[in-house]
C-alpha cells in the first residue's frame, strides 16, 4: 500500500481522510506529517485530513467531526449503518441550509454510548429509524422532519422552526412525513 492508496481513499470520501485509515492502508503517521508541512494536505481537526488540492466547502468542519467519531472505519463503511452516528438538529439544518441557527457545536446521535473529548461536539444516544435519516452529500442527516419534531421537544423558538420549514419547503427537502414526537430521546453531553 502507498500514499497514492490514501490519496484514492480520500477521492471517494471527498477528500477526506483519517490517521486510522491511513495506518490500515500502511501509511504512518510521519508521512502524514510531512505532507502536511509540505501543503499537500490540511488538517481540519486532529486525525483528520483533506488534501490541499480539494476545495474549501462549508461543511469541511462537519465533515471531519463526523469522521473523527469513528476514524478507522471509511465513509462507505459507515453508510452501510447509517443509523450509527448521525448529524441531528441544527447540524442537520445547517447542512440541508436550511433554517437560520448559530450553532458552536456539531449535533450527533449516536445508536450506542460515545465519547468524545472535543468539546465542539455534542453527542446524544439516539436509536434512529433509517426511514429519518437522508444521506446528503456522503453525510448521514436526520430528516427535516425529525429536525423539526427534536427541536420543538428541545424548546426551540417557534419563529426559528417556522424558518427552517419555509426552508425546508423552498429547496425540496425530502421528508418522511409524520413521526412520532413521543418517542424518547435519551440526551446526554460526553465533552469530557
Amino acid at each position: 500500500m502507498s500514499f497514492e492508496d490514501v490519496s484514492h481513499l480520500a477521492s471517494e470520501q471527498a477528500g477526506f481522510f483519517t490517521t486510522a485509515q491511513a495506518g490500515r492502508l500502511s501509511v504512518e503517521r510521519l508521512k502524514l506529517h510531512r505532507e502536511t508541512r509540505r501543503g499537500v494536505l490540511r488538517s481540519p481537526r486532529r486525525g483528520v485530513y483533506v488534501f490541499a488540492s480539494s476545495p474549501y466547502t462549508p461543511d469541511e468542519q462537519l465533515r471531519a467531526a463526523w469522521l473523527s467519531l469513528d476514524p478507522s472505519r471509511t465513509v462507505a463503511e459507515r453508510l452501510r449503518t447509517p443509523t450509527a452516528i448521525v448529524i441531528c438538529t441544527t447540524s442537520a439544518a445547517g447542512h440541508y441550509g436550511i433554517g437560520d441557527f448559530q450553532t458552536h457545536q456539531h449535533e450527533f446521535y449516536t445508536a450506542r454510548r460515545k465519547q468524545s473529548r472535543a468539546e465542539d461536539i455534542r453527542l446524544r444516544i439516539r436509536d434512529l429509524p433509517t426511514d429519518e435519516v437522508d444521506i446528503v452529500q456522503g453525510l448521514p442527516l436526520t430528516t427535516p422532519t425529525r429536525i423539526v419534531v427534536d427541536l420543538l421537544t428541545e424548546g426551540e423558538e417557534l419563529g426559528h422552526i417556522s424558518t427552517l420549514i419555509a426552508d425546508a419547503l423552498k429547496k425540496g427537502c425530502p421528508s418522511t412525513g409524520p413521526v412520532s414526537p413521543t418517542r424518547r430521546l435519551t440526551s446526554r453531553r460526553t465533552t469530557a
